[in-house]
């Protein structure tokens, strides 16, 4: 036999073998398809579920806007029930103004009963004794009526900016649950068709759709599964970068404002150019202790700004 013969033989043999095996491991195969797809179900160890979050915000050419948040708890323990007894929400006094629609209690029997509006307290926020400088951030505090374990919390709050910080420009980041069971989350900003706006979200896609003038950005996300700790993990010094970064600013230049146009500062900047200066910003700040503001047990994602660390 020539060594080509040879080849092409030992070629053959072992297709062969490889199919054999293959029809071996077929019927382990056809037992392992018949098993379905595990789909995480059971969260009653949380203490809560976030049924539905939606976060929509349309900015419009001037640099103001509104932002609308409509979200939906399942409590299930009473840890739940303290950590949504008081809901807070953070806005800037001097160009916001913040409207509660609605926050009421569903019972599982049907009933609902509603927050009324003298349990709302608007007053300035916790950062404000630290610092005096941020004088205009305040709180609206709702002490929640009526909730207990099995209740469905839910409510609807309007921001309105009538006074953009700068004219003409906005922007704005949003980081998606994590750390808590959400089963159906939303965020969607729209804007002028026309206007420019950088928008980076390497991870999470959106739809993008024009209608009426306006180009509309939409993502949808859920979250099935909380991540345990590794043991020994190390908590990180600085929180993770937001999922979904937005702003009109082009470059540097179009941020230059008083000492950020001097040296160091004066140079290119990537697309987020105006988050980058808020972080200066807060950089030079006083550092707010731990267990006051928004670390003495508020949620980031649902007490303050749905979701986001800098509102519209």
């Amino acid at each position: 036999m020539c060594l080509k013969q040879w080849f092409s033989a030992l070629l053959f043999a072992g297709i062969v073998c490889s199919g054999l095996q293959s029809q071996s491991k077929a019927p382990e195969q056809d037992k392992s398809a018949e098993k379905p797809a595990v789909t995480p179900s059971d969260f009653s160890k949380e203490a809560y579920v976030i049924e539905k979050s939606y976060s929509r915000i349309r900015a419009e050419d001037d640099g103001t806007g509104t932002r609308e948040v409509t979200v939906e708890v399942k409590v299930l323990a009473d840890a739940g029930v303290k950590a949504f007894a008081v809901l807070n929400f953070t806005y800037t006094s001097a160009n916001e103004v913040v409207d509660i629609d609605y926050v009421r209690v569903r019972k599982p029997d049907g009933s609902v009963v509603k927050t009324p509006d003298y349990n709302i307290q608007d007053m300035p926020g916790e950062v404000t004794r630290i610092a005096p400088l941020y004088s205009d951030i305040h709180e609206k505090h709702v002490a929640v009526k009526g909730l207990g374990v099995g209740d469905v919390l839910e409510y609807l709050v309007r921001y309105r900016v009538i006074k953009p910080e700068v004219p003409g420009q906005f922007w704005n980041e949003y980081s998606f649950f994590k750390e808590a069971i959400a089963k159906d989350e939303r965020f969607e900003i729209s804007f002028p068709s026309t206007k420019y706006v950088k928008v980076v979200s390497p991870e999470f896609k959106p739809e993008i759709a024009e209608e009426g003038g306006q180009k509309i950005y939409r993502w949808t996300h859920s979250n099935l599964i909380i991540k345990a700790k590794e043991p020994g993990e190390v908590p990180r010094r600085f929180p993770p970068k937001p999922d979904v970064q937005i702003t009109t600013f082009a470059s540097w230049e179009d941020t230059c404002r008083g000492s950020f146009c001097k040296p160091p500062y004066q140079r290119p900047l990537q697309p987020w150019a105006s988050v980058v200066v808020a972080r200066e910003a807060q950089r030079r700040a006083p550092r707010v202790p731990e267990g006051t503001g928004d670390h003495a047990g508020q949620r980031p994602v649902l007490s303050k700004c749905g979701g986001r660390s800098r509102c519209t």
